[in-house]
This record gives C-alpha cells, structure tokens and sequence, in this order.
C-alpha cells in the first residue's frame, strides 16, 4: 500500500475538500460537537483508482470507538487505513492494539 490516497472528508456544513496523502502522511481537523451529539463527518476514499470506501468518519457508530467526550476538552478519534480496511481507535497506539475495524476497501476492476 504506497501509493497515494485521495481523501475527501466533509460535513453537513463544513467540506474540507480533497487531499492526496502518501505513505505516513496523515489528515486532521478539529471541529465542536454540536449540543444535540448529532455531529456527522462524512468521507470517500480513493486508492489508486482500484479501491474506493466512503462513509461516516464521526457518526453514532464511530463514537463509541473514541475518545470519550469531556467538557472543555476535544474528543479525539484516530483512524488508520492499512490494505486490509479502515480502523479506528481512542489513542493513537501501535496497530493492531486497541484498533478496531469499522470498514472494507470495495474493489474495482
């Protein structure tokens, strides 16, 4: 997996548009949650040309698998992205400890 990744990430509100990551390269942001915990970040990927995925990267699902909410303070979530799919953690550890798969590459041909 060296070559390059294409991420578009964006919400209801806010799109950050695209980025073209290398190996070891890595995307972030910061944003507030809303009163309501009804927060949605939204992205696609494209590797190659011959994988896609896209769904949420902050939703109802994912939260549970980050860092959990304190008032005054971020709530963190990290994601990696290996060949094998898209896993999320509440601390950026080495993989595979404390990693959780959420999502598979689709495949193109």
């Amino acid at each position: 997996m060296n070559d390059p990744i294409t991420v578009h990430v964006k919400s209801e509100d806010d799109d950050l548009g695209y980025h073209t990551l290398a190996l070891n390269e890595n995307e972030n942001w910061s944003f507030c949650e809303n009163l309501w915990k009804t927060t949605f970040f939204y992205a696609s990927f494209n590797w190659n040309g011959s994988r896609t995925a896209s769904f949420g990267v902050f939703d109802k699902p994912t939260i549970p698998h980050c860092q959990k909410w304190r008032f005054g303070k971020s709530r963190l979530c990290f994601w990696i992205v290996k060949d094998t799919g898209f896993y999320v953690a509440p601390h950026l550890t080495p993989f595979p400890n404390g990693w959780t798969k959420m999502h598979d590459w689709s495949w193109w041909t």
